[in-house]
């Protein structure tokens, strides 16, 4: 599948971590791997409840790190849904290929011998983050990368400075090109907010059928005309067939892979600015559902009035604030 499916935008990028040891000012002698794995530990991931109180104020002020300390980085801007850093030192063995037995006896090839292991020749830093698709067909992951080094640049220099020709990055523009060098396809993303099947529109008859049995005639037609009266009857019009079934066959598969390999639809409010929205709410109605517990309908309509006009449902403010875990 590709990198953008569902309205999002799957970044995966693996980064080769640099091999020579690092001084500490003690004298101490590290690896950048593991002095890369001390800071992504301690590198602050979400905030609490208290942090919410700027949740209602402008968006602008909101991102600003001071306003809220010990929080995320990539909270600075409105754009992550999930953002992930790891180490990969090595691969994980899955166990043997598996293949036909009658084959492999045929072939005496022996279980017991182990296959070649895939091996890293060094660690590398995995990078994914799922951010919502630019809504003005602007180029991704350029503009998501370029707005990251706007917003967090002191942090991303922290981490991808242990990294391999990192020290060459000036600018945003070397940023986006260094990641994206390093960007491999996302073959399996995951799509978190779909609730019900998407509804997908079939492949229209006449393009799984019509469509490939028109190539498949004409070339059976030109089949015809290629070897007329060079062989005999039977041999003419048998390959003519044999050559329209398979042309036919192969423009059928050929279409039902570019209709199968198109990214599924957006699910109905999964944007960020949505999504935080109905955080914000779901946290709100809570609280509001155990403070009005045991009212009468009249003290509950009037109640409930209030929370709708407090917490504008169809506004988006006021909202959670990203990177904030709280009820």
């Amino acid at each position: 599948m590709p990198n953008i499916d569902g309205g999002h935008y799957f970044l995966t990028v693996l980064v080769p971590i640099r091999v020579s040891a690092e001084v500490e000012p003690d004298g101490a002698v590290e690896s950048p791997a593991n002095r890369l794995r001390m800071l992504l530990a301690l590198m602050p991931t979400v905030g609490d409840d208290d942090n919410r109180a700027v949740a209602d104020v402008d968006p602008a002020i909101a991102a600003r790190a001071e306003t809220r300390p010990q929080i995320s980085p990539f909270a600075r801007n409105r754009l992550n849904h999930f953002v992930r850093f790891s180490v990969v030192d090595a691969i994980n063995y899955n166990g043997r290929i598996n293949g036909d037995g009658v084959l492999d006896l045929i072939r005496r090839i022996n279980p017991a011998v182990a296959q070649p292991i895939d091996r890293l020749s060094r660690s590398y830093l995995l990078f994914s983050a799922e951010f919502d698709v630019n809504p003005h067909g602007a180029p991704e992951p350029e503009v998501y990368l370029d707005k990251l080094w706007d917003t967090m640049e002191p942090e991303l220099r922290g981490i991808f400075d242990h990294c391999y020709r990192f020290a060459e990055v000036a600018n945003a523009g070397d940023f986006v090109r260094y990641i994206k060098r390093c960007q491999i396809e996302t073959s399996m993303p995951f799509n978190e907010y779909w609730t019900d099947a998407p509804h997908l529109r079939p492949i229209p008859t006449w393009l799984v059928s019509g469509v490939p049995a028109l190539l498949g005639v004409a070339a059976g037609a030109l089949f015809l005309w290629l070897v007329r009266d060079s062989v005999g009857v039977i041999v003419t019009w048998g390959g003519a067939l044999l050559v329209g079934l398979a042309v036919a066959l192969a423009a059928a598969v050929w279409i039902i892979m570019r209709h199968g390999a198109k990214p599924f639809p957006a699910a109905p409010h999964s944007t960020l600015e949505r999504i935080l929205k109905a955080l914000y709410l779901q946290n709100q109605y809570i609280n509001f559902a155990v403070a009005h517990q045991g009212d009468d309908a009249e003290i509950l309509y009037d109640a409930f009035g209030k929370f709708l006009g407090e917490h504008r449902p169809s506004a988006a403010h006021p909202t959670q604030a990203p990177a904030v875990i709280g009820i």
